[in-house]
C-alpha cells in the first residue's frame, strides 16, 4: 500500500494495481508467506514471555516464600535414597534409586551422557570377548545401569524442580545387548601410516557419526532410553575403535571413572570380590556406592554461596544469559585442537623453575593449569569460567568411593584463570574460592558470558586388555552441541598430544602466546 496526504490533511490509501497476472500470484503469495510468518513470531514471543515469567515466578517464589529453607533444607535432611523391592526376573533386585531433587534436577535434566571412544590396536577376539563379558559384569553388579531415568513431583507450575529418579531392570543383560557391534566402513585406511591429524580427522569424520552421540537427560527421559551402552567397532588390522556411554543422571566423571575401572578389572581376570582388594598395575578400585544419603540432596554450587550468589549462578539471571545466546546456537561449532605434550613439559619445567619455593602450589603447576590458561588468554567470548571440583573426601559424608553426582561448580573469572599459578590456587585449594559470599558479580551471568571447563568427560583409555595399546581417544562432539555457552573439555588423544574440544563463540589463537606455545605444529 502506498499512502498519501491530500489537502485537508486526512490520509487517502490507494493500493497499486499489479501489471499482470504472475505479478498477482507474487503478491498473493508474498502476502501469504509475510501472514504466516507473523503469527509463527507473535506464537513464538507468546510462548517465550509466558516460560520466563513462569520461570522467574519460581524463582522468587523459591526464595521469598520459602525463605532460606528453600536452599538449606536439601542440604540439611537426609533421605532414604533407594527402596527395595522383590527381585525381577533375572535374579536383580529392582530398586527405585531416588537421584536428585530441587534445583540440581534441573540442572542434570539439561546434562549430556559422559562419553567417549578410543581407537586401539593389537585388538583381537580375544579382547572382543573380554570386553562384552566384562560390561554384562559390571552391569549384573551395578543394577542401576539397567534402570531409566523419570520424572517425579515436576509440574509447570512447581517451584521446587521436582525429583528424578532411576528404577533398576528395565534393561537387563539377558533381554538388552549393552554392548553393540557394528559393522565397519568400507576401504578403512592403515593407521599405522597416518599421522595424529589424519587420524583424528578419519575418527571424527568416519567412525564417530556410527555411533549414536551424547543425548541429554531431558531426551532420556522423554524417550526410556537405556543410561548404559558401550559400542565396537572391529576394523582390519586388529585395530578397534570402541565408545562407553553414561547417563548424567547416573554419575559424574568420577563415577564414570570407577565403571571404567571395574570394566578394566574384569577384562583382567578379577571377580567383583577381588576388586576392592588386589593391586596390580592398573589403578585399585572399591566397590560403589549407591546408596549414599546425600545424593539426592547434594547442590552444585559451593557451602560459601549464599541464597543471592545461587540465585545469580542458577536463576534468573543465568536464564536470560542462556535466552541470549539461543539465537546463536546454531552457529556454534565443534573444534578440537592438539597440543604439543612435549612443548607443554617445557612450559611446565619452566614455570616450576621460576615459581618461588615458599609457596608449594606455584610449583605444583600441571599440564591442565597450562592448557587451561592458554584456553582463557585465547577466549574473547566468556568473562567467567565455572570449573567442576570433585567433593569426595572433602565434604562430610561424601567418600571417595560414593557413586553419583558428587562435585560443586567454582565461577572463577576469565583473566584469572589465564594466569596457570593463580587459575591453580583458586581452582585446587579446598578451603577457598576466589569469590566471597555475596560478591559474585551478575553482569557475565546476565550477559550469557559465562563458560565451562572441564577435563574428566572422557576417560575411555582405561579400558585396556592384555596385548592391546591405544592410539588415540577423544569425547563425542555431540557432548557440547546443544550447549548455548563457551565449552571446553580437556582430554588425552595419545601418548604426545592433548587434546581440547570446544566450542568458543570467539576464539583466536595469535592472542595467547601461551597457547601459540604449546599448540602443534600441524
Amino acid at each position: 500500500f502506498h499512502w498519501t496526504i491530500d489537502s485537508i490533511g486526512e490520509r487517502k490509501k490507494t493500493r497499486k494495481q499489479p501489471k499482470n497476472e504472475a505479478d498477482a500470484m507474487v503478491r498473493i503469495k508474498t502476502f501469504s508467506a509475510f501472514r504466516c510468518c507473523l503469527i509463527f513470531v507473535s506464537c513464538y514471543w507468546k510462548v517465550c514471555v509466558a516460560w520466563i515469567g513462569d520461570t522467574v515466578a519460581r524463582r522468587i517464589k523459591g526464595i521469598y516464600i520459602a525463605s532460606s529453607s528453600t536452599l538449606d533444607v536439601y542440604a540439611s535432611t537426609p533421605i532414604n535414597v533407594a527402596t527395595t523391592d522383590a527381585p525381577n526376573n533375572n535374579g536383580l533386585t529392582g530398586h527405585s534409586f531416588l537421584i536428585h531433587k530441587g534445583r540440581s534436577a534441573e540442572m542434570i535434566r539439561r546434562s549430556p551422557a559422559l562419553s567417549g571412544v578410543t581407537l586401539a590396536k593389537g585388538w583381537s577376539q580375544s579382547a572382543t570377548k573380554a570386553f562384552i563379558s566384562a560390561v554384562h559384569s559390571v552391569v549384573e553388579q551395578n543394577p542401576i545401569l539397567t534402570g531409566h531415568v523419570y520424572n517425579k513431583h515436576k509440574d509447570w507450575f512447581s517451584s521446587s524442580g521436582g525429583e528424578i529418579w532411576i528404577d533398576s531392570g528395565t534393561f537387563t543383560p539377558d533381554t538388552h545387548g549393552f554392548v553393540k557391534q557394528i559393522e565397519p566402513p568400507p576401504d578403512s585406511p592403515d593407521f599405522s601410516t597416518m599421522n595424529a591429524t589424519e587420524t583424528l580427522s578419519y575418527c571424527v569424520n568416519v567412525l564417530m557419526p556410527l555411533f549414536e552421540g551424547s543425548e541429554l537427560t531431558e531426551k532420556q527421559i522423554q524417550l526410556k532410553l537405556p543410561l548404559f551402552a558401550a559400542n565396537i567397532i572391529l576394523l582390519p588390522n586388529n585395530y578397534a575403535f570402541y565408545s562407553v556411554k553414561l547417563s548424567h543422571a547416573v554419575g559424574d566423571g568420577v563415577t564414570f571413572f570407577q565403571i571404567l575401572k571395574e570394566i578394566s578389572m574384569h577384562m583382567h581376570g578379577f571377580h567383583h570380590n577381588d576388586i576392592s582388594t588386589t593391586t596390580t598395575n592398573i589403578s585399585t578400585t572399591t566397590t560403589l556406592d549407591w546408596n549414599n544419603p546425600l545424593k539426592a540432596t547434594h547442590e552444585f554450587f559451593p557451602d560459601s554461596f549464599s541464597p543471592w550468589d545461587v540465585e545469580v549462578s542458577y536463576g534468573a539471571p543465568f536464564l536470560c544469559g542462556l535466552l541470549k545466546n539461543f539465537p546463536t546456537l546454531p552457529c556454534r561449532k565443534q573444534h578440537i585442537l592438539l597440543l604439543c605434550k612435549h612443548k607443554i613439559q617445557k612450559k611446565k619445567r619452566e614455570l616450576r623453575s621460576a615459581a618461588s619455593s615458599s609457596n608449594d602450589s606455584d610449583r605444583n603447576i600441571s599440564s591442565n593449569d597450562i592448557i587451561t590458561a592458554a584456553l582463557c588468554e585465547a577466549n574473547e567470548s566468556s568473562d567467567m569460567f565455572v570449573f567442576t571440583k570433585n567433593v569426595r573426601g572433602i565434604k562430610d559424608g561424601i567418600p571417595r568411593n560414593a557413586s553419583g553426582n558428587f562435585f560443586w561448580e567454582i565461577p572463577i573469572p576469565r583473566l584469572t584463570c589465564a594466569d596457570p599459578i593463580r587459575c591453580r590456587e583458586s581452582v585446587v585449594s579446598a578451603d577457598r574460592y576466589y569469590n566471597e559470599t555475596n560478591k559474585l558479580p551478575i553482569q557475565p551471568f546476565l550477559c550469557g558470558k559465562v563458560g565451562r571447563l572441564t577435563s574428566l568427560a572422557t576417560i575411555t583409555e582405561k579400558i585396556i586388555f592384555n596385548g592391546t595399546d591405544v592410539v588415540c581417544q577423544m569425547p563425542f562432539l555431540s557432548f557440547i552441541q546443544e550447549i548455548p555457552l563457551d565449552v571446553a573439555v580437556i582430554f588425552r588423544f595419545s601418548d604426545s598430544y592433548w587434546g581440547v574440544l570446544h566450542n568458543f563463540a570467539r576464539f583466536h589463537i595469535s592472542k595467547s602466546g601461551l597457547l601459540s606455545e604449546i599448540i602443534s605444529d600441524s
